[in-house]
């Protein structure tokens, strides 16, 4: 992910490095701004966290094609019988495909707003 932080503790306060690709803002943590440096950190997490389901049901999804691929191609009478299982994980593993990019972009966009909070 294009987003990232991190946290240093200085005596009494907290340091916070946030950016966004290249830019980068230090920004000193106090009771203003402290909830919103938390939602921050959370929704980088979360990001990571989708953008990994993501990659793993996309190739589990593949896997799953390409199974299906060559049982057809070399053993058409095996396919028959294992097809219906065969397809229904295949459709599971798209499903959580497109809900894990549906909830990455909900992220994204809200850590474009938290972004922004953060450096205006």
């Amino acid at each position: 992910m294009d987003y990232f932080y991190s946290v240093s503790k200085e005596q009494e306060t907290y340091s916070w490095i946030v950016g966004y690709k290249e830019k980068i803002s230090m920004i000193e943590e106090n009771e203003e701004n402290a909830n919103v440096l938390e939602n921050f950190m959370t929704a980088v997490n979360d990001a990571y966290l989708e953008w990994i389901e993501l990659i793993l049901s996309v190739s589990y999804f593949l896997l799953i094609v390409v199974t299906l691929v060559i049982l057809y191609k070399k053993k058409r009478n095996m396919l028959n019988g294992y097809a219906l299982l065969i397809t229904s994980f295949g459709a599971i593993a798209f499903y959580i495909a497109v809900q894990a990019f549906f909830d990455l972009s909900r992220i994204v966009e809200e850590l474009n707003y938290l972004y922004l909070l953060l450096t205006s």
